[in-house]
């Protein structure tokens, strides 16, 4: 059976993003559950092999405040 094509984050347009983002971010901010099963997701993408680069703040902007 083939794999279906699914869209890849620079393949969405920008409203379909914010709003996958800011679904995520309002069900973590709201439930314990959503960020254990957020971080049970990770761990799983992680294993896959599908995170291949972690963006993470500097130094420098952590002290600025930014």
């Amino acid at each position: 059976m083939p794999e279906m094509q699914l869209p890849k984050w620079t393949e969405m347009n920008q409203h379909e993003r914010h709003l996958l983002i800011g679904e995520l971010i309002d069900a973590m901010i709201y439930s314990g559950a959503a960020v254990a099963v957020l971080k049970d997701c990770i761990e799983a993408f992680r294993a896959a092999g599908y995170i291949k680069s972690i963006i993470l703040p500097t130094p420098e902007i952590e002290q600025n405040g930014i």
